[in-house]
Order: structure tokens, then C-alpha cells, then sequence
């Protein structure tokens, strides 16, 4: 969080707090901190393999 607040709007590390204080924070705020599942590829019916074949 830190890190992308320095990024994406410019702060310097002297105006931020520490990466601890800011996730204490979030944390009393109610923000969970959550890895987001990767997506699944599709499943491939017959057609498609055909569409890429006359595309190619």
C-alpha cells in the first residue's frame, strides 16, 4: 500500500508513515487484506479450434 501511494500519487517517503502504521490503520478501518484468485482459462469447444484454423 506503501509503496503504490508513493508511486501513483507522488508522496515521499518522509510524508508517509510507516508500512506498519498504514496496515494497522487499514485494519482498523475494517480493510482485509486478501489475495485475489487467479482467473481460469475458458474451456475450447470444437469451433473455436476451427475459427483459429481458417484464421491462420
Amino acid at each position: 500500500m506503501r509503496r503504490q501511494l508513493i508511486i501513483q500519487k507522488q508522496y515521499t517517503e518522509a510524508q508517509l508513515p510507516s508500512a506498519q502504521t498504514i496496515r494497522r490503520r487499514l485494519n482498523q478501518l475494517g480493510y482485509i487484506s486478501a489475495r485475489i484468485a487467479k482467473t481460469k482459462p475458458l474451456k475450447t469447444i470444437p469451433e473455436t479450434h476451427a475459427i483459429l484454423k481458417q484464421g491462420a
